[in-house]
């Protein structure tokens, strides 16, 4: 449905370096601050910074983890959360998976409605299917 609003979170602490999580040198606040650029003429949409999306691949002996991971929200729609991300490269990918989603009403993905279905779904972590309202 058009009008409702998107939020878009972006976890701050993500690194692939485990020295650098959680730090002000973290890739994690470039992306942060790459998204808002990217998404700074949406109307529709507010990028919020948050601390951990949990998904970030676990290091195996000391090796880098995954980075970096954003989240899709929006009410009556299914939410996700999309990891593995570089700052530096993938901001095409953080538009294309938009435009994904506000092409779907109830925000379910198929990532077949994309040519780039081969790159974009592995990043797909998880999605969560709205609440429903007369559930207690």
């Amino acid at each position: 449905m058009p009008g409702r609003m998107i939020d878009v979170y972006v976890c701050a602490t993500c690194d692939r370096d485990m020295r650098k999580v959680d730090t002000e040198m973290a890739e994690g606040r470039r992306f942060v601050a790459a998204v808002r650029r990217l998404l700074e003429s949406e109307k529709d949409v507010r990028v919020r910074s948050v601390k951990c999306l949990g998904g970030c691949e676990c290091p195996k002996n000391g090796a880098a983890s995954g980075c970096c991971s954003i989240g899709f929200s929006s009410p009556g729609r299914f939410s996700y959360v999309f990891n593995l991300l570089k700052p530096e490269s993938d901001g095409w990918k953080v538009l294309e998976f938009l435009r994904l989603y506000r092409m779907r009403p109830n925000g379910r993905i198929a990532c077949g409605d994309s040519k780039h279905k081969a790159t974009l779904g592995p990043h797909v972590l998880t999605r969560v299917p709205p609440p429903k309202t007369d559930e207690r």
